[in-house]
């Protein structure tokens, strides 16, 4: 019986004519509980690569399969299934939360929006405790979060509906160093509670390091490098990555650790 990968993207291309391709053709294969870290410059075409996996563009050729199903982005196949299954962390949550609406609304919405089950008090108090919120934060409007709190609440409202798998993109770029490190805890502890896959975007391997058990290197639209985030970091395959680690000096092999 052939195995099927949890995502699968075959031969995706985005970009119009052959200069202007962000992603020439790739192809990449995820599992369900895989935690995996995309690592590249700004302008690698990350951020291209993960809106083509949400579904928010579409690949001038192409297919992303969910769980052996292709995904179609056409305006009358409504992708709320897909939704289930795969859920977004925004690199800025207080741009991506309204910010006057309360908490405890904001929680609600993906819930009703996608129709899973009645949401209760229970649900949303068990939501806020999940990212080690207090449960007064419920009452509390989206503008009077901090950058911490407000990247706590966009991950409560993405595991809210309890799917398979999130994809973040540069979740603590606008964090300290002290928040950084307690939302990469906390990413690593809630994939490990809810048995979830994690892709997350950055330019920053220290993010990746301690958190993915699997790093991707991108440059120009295309991956370099595809190893255990152990081997990367102690024998990179590619001369572009070992300048990359260069950049990092506190990022070694012996640092790594699994939190799995």
């Amino acid at each position: 019986m052939t195995h099927t990968p949890f995502l699968q993207l075959k031969n995706l291309r985005y970009g119009r004519g052959r200069e202007s391709e962000i992603i020439p053709q790739l192809s990449l294969s995820v599992e369900q509980q895989e935690r995996i870290g995309l690592v590249g410059e700004s302008g690698c075409g990350k951020s291209t690569l993960l809106k083509l996996i949400l579904g928010v563009i579409s690949a001038q050729s192409g297919q992303i399969y969910c769980e052996g199903e292709s995904i179609r982005i056409k305006p009358w196949r409504p992708m709320n299934h897909y939704r289930k299954l795969v859920q977004y962390i925004p690199q800025d949550p207080h741009t991506a939360l309204p910010p006057q609406q309360t908490v405890a609304k904001l929680l609600s919405e993906p819930v009703k929006r996608l129709k899973i089950g009645v949401l209760n008090t229970e649900t949303l108090l068990r939501a806020v405790e999940q990212v080690e919120l207090p449960h007064s934060v419920l009452k509390q409007k989206a503008s009077e979060l901090s950058g911490g709190q407000a990247q706590r609440v966009a991950l409560a409202r993405a595991l809210i509906i309890k799917p398979k798998f999130l994809l973040a993109d540069e979740p603590t770029s606008g964090l300290d160093l002290p928040l950084r490190e307690q939302i990469k805890e906390l990413l690593a502890q809630v994939c490990k509670d809810n048995q979830m896959g994690l892709l997350v975007v950055t330019h920053d391997i220290s993010m990746v390091s301690g958190l993915c058990d699997r790093m991707l290197v991108m440059q120009q639209g295309h991956i370099i490098e595809d190893q255990l985030t152990e081997d990367a970091l102690r024998a990179p395959n590619n001369i572009y990555t070992q300048r990359l680690l260069e950049a990092v000096p506190t990022i070694h092999a012996s640092a790594w650790h699994s939190l799995s």
